[in-house]
């Protein structure tokens, strides 16, 4: 298994994802959380489904990633928060991910997440 340069958990160490993620708990009026405990919650329960599907580690980190940024947009309210989710991954991850296999993949699973 090749551990890739940059994955999920930089994200998840990011400075200004982890700001964000507690501006958005701060502001949250919603009876549950959707910050960064939320969002480890989230990556964890993906890591296990993974491992069981026997997903390769290119795949998982993709959804793992997907999954750390999906709720990032929530800093500025919960409407279209997607859009926002998917404006900042580009804005602060594009140089980092922009060669992975799945970067439009990751793109369109942070965009789909709550576009009903």
């Amino acid at each position: 298994m090749t551990t890739p340069k940059f994955s999920y958990i930089d994200i998840l160490n990011n400075d200004k994802v982890i700001e964000n993620y507690n501006k958005i708990d701060a502001i949250n009026p919603y009876p549950f959380n959707h910050g960064l405990k939320h969002v480890k919650n989230v990556c964890s329960i993906m890591d296990k489904l993974c491992d069981k599907l026997n997903i390769t580690w290119e795949e998982k980190d993709s959804l793992l990633i997907a999954c750390a940024l999906h709720d990032i947009g929530q800093v500025d309210g919960r409407e279209e928060h997607w859009k926002k989710a998917k404006l900042f991954t580009i804005t602060h991850f594009e140089n980092e991910l922009k060669d992975l296999k799945y970067y439009n993949d990751i793109l369109e699973a942070i965009e789909n997440h709550d576009n009903v």
